[in-house]
């Protein structure tokens, strides 16, 4: 079996300018043990903080700390981006599962491995059920009618949140065709 020291950082407040990293790099790890830590914030350059009002840190900072690895929250896009990854300095899970039309991704979370030599493998594993769908689709013409129709199909109305925006100018005909065409797909 192999020891783990786990370095919480945790939030005190919603928001903060600070970090509260600083701690850590101050306290002696243990080399035979796998040291890693975890906090909630921003990382500059990953996340979307252009007011440093999320506990924002830096790759820089967290490499210094002298940790194995950084299990960290807030950000809802995983990091890194593939699914597979080596020996990473930080680890954002995203979200187990998406949560709005905010995003298109799906959810998921990271399946970390760390060996005796602490070399780390992070496996993506991604989340196949409820997604969410924001479409916005101008319709002049029944062809336009048909791409939307196209794409719905394509969705699987069992597991998708669809949000649909339709504008346009159809003649009344045309229009009622439409509707009838969609309603059959939803």
């Amino acid at each position: 079996h192999q020891e783990v020291t786990f370095y919480a950082c945790g939030c005190h407040q919603k928001h903060s300018d600070e970090n509260l990293l600083g701690w850590v790099q101050e306290v002696e790890k243990s080399n035979t043990c796998v040291n890693i830590g975890i906090a909630h914030g921003n990382v500059e350059g990953f996340g979307l903080d252009d007011e440093g009002r999320y506990f924002n840190m830096t790759a820089h900072e967290l490499s210094e700390a002298g940790l194995d690895c950084w299990l960290l929250g807030h950000i809802h896009a995983p990091h890194p981006s593939s699914d597979l990854a080596g020996h990473e300095p930080f680890f954002f899970a995203g979200n187990h599962c998406p949560e709005s039309w905010k995003a298109e991704r799906p959810g998921g979370a990271w399946l970390i491995e760390i060996d005796n030599d602490k070399k780390i493998k992070g496996t993506r594993w991604n989340h196949e059920g409820i997604c969410f769908r924001d479409r916005e689709y101008a319709v002049y013409h029944p062809d336009d009618v048909n791409h939307l129709i196209g794409e719905l199909e394509d969705m699987d109305a069992s597991q998708t949140v669809l949000r649909l925006s339709v504008f346009g100018t159809l003649t009344e005909e045309e229009r009622e065709e439409a509707k009838e065409k969609v309603e059959e797909v939803l």
